[in-house]
């Protein structure tokens, strides 16, 4: 069969491709999966921290006994974690903040036990909060202790809801499902962007 002349050849106009996106819709798709990860957890924290929170004020009705303070002193909680930092190399950090580290003995049921929660709220205090509530309990101090009448190994000295517990909480939960929110949005809108080119 004779080849066909390329001069001759009849020209087939290129065929139109469909607009696509560029770099493709996965990276958007992975930036809203993230998003909403991240929204998830922080709701979840948000509804535990909550919970707690409805079970310090419940705490004001636990039935109480007599105890002793057998240790009394300012501690430090330390939390360490990594990531990629804004120059774009991975970092480990860690942060330390003042707590108070204080124990107790009480007996009920005729079963001695020791507690070392002071409230039921675990957030942090400032140091001179600190120093302050460790002058308030030495060592040797008589002190109501508050415990769960359904587990008496749970107890605490100050019962209820720390002031501003319920605005720690409200600012807290709102940073996770804030950020995610705000990546799923910029997912969300990394694929609907203008960006099209023609096949």
């Amino acid at each position: 069969m004779k080849a066909q002349d390329p001069e001759t050849r009849e020209l087939v106009p290129p065929r139109k491709g469909r607009p696509t996106r560029v770099g493709g819709a996965l990276p958007g798709i992975i930036i809203m999966v993230i998003g909403g990860l991240l929204a998830a957890v922080g709701l979840g924290a948000l509804a535990l921290g909550a919970l707690d929170l409805a079970r310090a004020g419940a705490s004001t009705h636990w039935p109480h006994t007599a105890g002793h303070i057998v240790k009394s002193q300012v501690g430090a909680t330390s939390a360490s974690g990594s990531g990629f930092g804004l120059d774009g190399r991975y970092h480990s950090h860690s942060v330390s903040t003042d707590s108070v580290d204080i124990r107790y003995t009480y007996v009920v049921e005729g079963r001695p036990r020791t507690g070392e929660r002071l409230t039921y709220d675990s957030a942090p205090f400032e140091r001179s909060e600190c120093e302050r509530i460790v002058a308030q309990y030495p060592v040797g101090k008589g002190v109501e202790v508050y415990y769960d009448p359904e587990n008496p190994d749970i107890s605490l000295l100050r019962p209820g809801v720390r002031d501003g517990a319920w605005v720690r909480l409200a600012w807290t939960g709102a940073i996770l499902p804030g950020l995610g929110g705000a990546i799923f949005l910029a997912g969300w809108l990394s694929r609907r962007a203008p960006g099209l080119r023609k096949a």
